[in-house]
């Protein structure tokens, strides 16, 4: 049980990664990223819906997208042999023994540099070596429109063990097949290609949103990191599609694109399960021996999951099972003897008859104030703080933090004490994803008014050829200014500076016909 909420909490380091383009501005934090472009007006497409980062309804066909993404996850060591026979041992990094590393090492090349022709020559073949194994069932898994992976069943039906042992495998491994698809839109860029770009970003995030569709939080940070990939790629399409625009692509987009939500219900209500209460309905049935029996199998299991507040089985005792049912039982006694007069003294604040609690069993009386305080958090601040806008999240987040530090050991089950302070941090990696796609869309509406209008506009204000969008983090539009002639937006998409992107756009002076 411990494993599956570490791995909720613990945000992977890898899931928003900053690409390497840092530069001096002394207009904004040091620590937020600049971003230099040099980009030319672009009038909007005609039709509108030209180029698309999302299928219409008619480009997708009724099937599960899981089936073929975990065929092409599964293609790891055939993808190897035809590395190797694709490209022999005749290349300079004939030490790379695994077609990932090469994909890696051309990613991150950094993209203000041209490839090298030995650089587009094993792009081209790496393209070759993977097409069938990777990219056939991926493609194929963008135009399906669902993805079932079975974990809805197993979160209602199954043991939480079973949940956990299935939970990593496919999402994981689908992470490097983003990889492949991140290659494939570097090559097309370099060789202008704009339709195939753009659909290699259109499965990225289709992969993505595929990934996320999971009641587990970390499916849905996996699948989120895959699509802020893929935006943060969009920049050099910007700036090398030929003059395109793409705001009308970026609008076809789901808002939000990856919703935790759900998945954030179905952890509470797996964290609700482990806490091992009887059925809410059954507290008034069961008597002193039944409650004591489950206070002692939740105190165990407390002990095992790791989930003790420091207290450990000594490994003596993890050989000797009568030592070990002594150090049991004395932490179940010491841990009775903390909660239950702090529990008793909350049911008589609350107004329940002191003699009517002091015929309660400790269990109960512990196991009443646990599950009345967790209905509280869940339904009561927890709600407001994933159902509210984020803009008004942040008291809601302030009350969380006080309730659970306030009434921690007593009141709230250890699960949820550990996955209620990363709510906050999980819902902000999302509106990070739609706040970098809303900034996208905004210089691409500067680059419509450019195409009109012959120059950057004063203000956003004057821009009324398409809509502009807001920061869903503040409900605004973007802090937007003109440094002679570049214009400068700054994106403002987390209280974390370092997460911050500051465009600054040089207009290139090129006539270029609309589409």
């Amino acid at each position: 049980m411990r494993l599956a909420f570490l791995i909720v909490v613990l945000v992977p380091s890898w899931a928003f990664a900053e690409p390497n383009l840092r530069q001096e501005d002394p207009r904004v934090d040091s620590a937020a990223e600049v971003i230099e472009l040099s980009v030319e007006p672009a009038p909007l497409p005609s039709p509108l819906l030209k180029y698309r980062f999302w299928p219409s309804a008619a480009e997708t066909r009724r099937g599960n997208a899981a089936l073929p993404i975990a065929t092409a996850t599964g293609q790891h060591q055939m993808l190897q042999a035809n590395w190797i026979n694709a490209i022999g041992t005749e290349r300079a990094w004939s030490d790379d023994k695994h077609i990932l590393l090469a994909v890696e090492r051309l990613n991150e090349l950094d993209w203000a540099e041209e490839l090298s022709v030995e650089d587009l020559k094993l792009a081209r073949r790496l393209m070759g070596a993977s097409s069938h194994q990777v990219f056939i069932p991926i493609d194929e898994a963008a135009g399906n429109d669902f993805a079932d992976w079975g974990h809805w069943d197993l979160v209602r039906n199954e043991s939480l063990q079973k949940v956990i042992e299935t939970l990593l495998p496919v999402q994981q491994e689908s992470r490097s097949v983003a990889r492949y698809l991140e290659l494939k839109f570097r090559l097309a860029v370099y060789e202008g290609n704009v339709p195939e770009a753009v659909k290699a970003l259109r499965t990225q995030f289709r992969l993505g949103y595929h990934i996320a569709n999971s009641p587990f939080i970390v499916s849905r940070l996996v699948g989120a990191a895959i699509c802020s990939e893929a935006v943060d790629a969009c920049p050099y399409l910007i700036q090398k599609g030929g003059g395109k625009n793409f705001y009308y692509a970026f609008a076809t987009l789901p808002d939000p694109l990856i919703d935790f939500k759900p998945a954030i219900e179905a952890e509470f209500g797996l964290a609700q399960r482990a806490a091992g209460w009887p059925d809410r309905d059954k507290f008034d049935d069961l008597n002193e021996t039944q409650w004591r029996a489950n206070y002692l199998s939740r105190s165990r299991d407390l002990l095992d999951g790791g989930y003790s507040s420091g207290w450990n089985i000594s490994e003596l005792a993890r050989s000797n099972s009568a030592l070990r049912n002594l150090e049991v039982g004395l932490y179940v006694g010491l841990r009775a003897a903390l909660q239950y007069p702090r529990a008793k003294k909350i049911l008589i604040d609350e107004g329940i008859d002191q003699a009517k609690i002091d015929d309660m069993p400790v269990g109960e009386v512990i196991a009443r104030v646990q599950y009345e305080a967790t209905q509280r958090l869940l339904q009561g601040e927890l709600a407001k703080l994933y159902l509210a806008p984020h803009r008004h999240e942040t008291k809601a987040r302030t009350g969380i933090n006080s309730l659970t530090a306030a009434e921690a050991f007593v009141t709230i089950p250890p699960a949820i004490r550990l996955l209620s302070p990363a709510t906050a941090q999980i819902r902000h990696s999302g509106v990070r994803l739609d706040a970098k796609i809303a900034a996208l869309k905004t210089i691409e509406a500067l680059r419509a008014y450019a195409a009109a209008e012959g120059s950057w506009p004063e203000s956003l204000d004057d821009i009324k050829i398409v809509p502009v969008p807001e920061n869903p983090r503040t409900g605004r539009p973007f802090s937007y200014r003109l440094e002679g002639g570049v214009a400068v937006l700054e994106a403002a998409i987390s209280s974390r500076a370092k997460l911050n992107k500051v465009y600054r756009l040089r207009l290139i002076d090129t006539e270029k016909e609309s589409d």
